[in-house]
């Protein structure tokens, strides 16, 4: 497994949030890489073409299995949480993010209805989101789920003393849909 900022450096990558120009001139910047990535892989990483679009695709298929997909969810999603608690940045965003890791298989966080409904037309947090300006979104949220900063603080609280466990285990579905896998405890 590869530590976790060269996983996080890779999963930027392939996400699209990192472009490839940047990637390849962090794999040369970082002359402890090699000894990091082994050197078969490394050689592998600096001999990609990265003007191509299909490098972050071959770098996919280079690392597939060596990525911490469990560390780098988890710290995102703690961020968000404690985001949210602390009433720090655009809630719509927030909850869209948490739908995301909801909907890829983290299926503790659609316990909450505004998480779980995210998406779905006449139940979303969203249709009141349009009717109000930015700076009333926290208000909502708190209209509408009274208990969802106690939901957050459980929350914050299992993950950080491990009662939710994030595995680097993962379900690829017949349509190539992926889940990641988790355990309560």
């Amino acid at each position: 497994m590869l530590d976790l900022e060269i996983s996080e450096k890779i999963n930027d990558l392939i996400s699209g949030l990192l472009d490839s120009r940047e990637f390849e001139a962090w794999l040369y910047s970082d002359s402890s890489l090699e000894n990091q990535l082994g050197t078969d892989l490394y050689i592998e990483l600096i001999s990609i073409d990265y003007s191509k679009s299909e490098s972050k695709y071959v770098i996919q298929k280079l690392t597939d299995g060596q990525i911490d997909f469990a560390s780098i969810h988890r710290l995102e999603i703690l961020d968000i949480l404690k985001s949210m608690l602390v009433k720090k940045g655009d809630a719509s965003d927030l909850i869209s993010k948490l739908y995301h890791y909801a909907d890829i298989g983290y299926y503790f966080l659609a316990q909450n209805d505004l998480i779980a409904n995210y998406g779905e037309q006449g139940k979303s947090v969203l249709i009141s989101f349009d009717k109000a300006e930015v700076v009333d979104y926290w208000d909502i949220i708190k209209k509408q789920d009274s208990s969802f900063d106690l939901w957050l603080q459980e929350l914050i609280f299992k993950i950080e003393n491990d009662k939710i466990e994030f595995l680097n285990e993962r379900h690829i579905g017949d349509y190539g849909q992926i889940s990641y896998i988790y355990k309560e405890k």
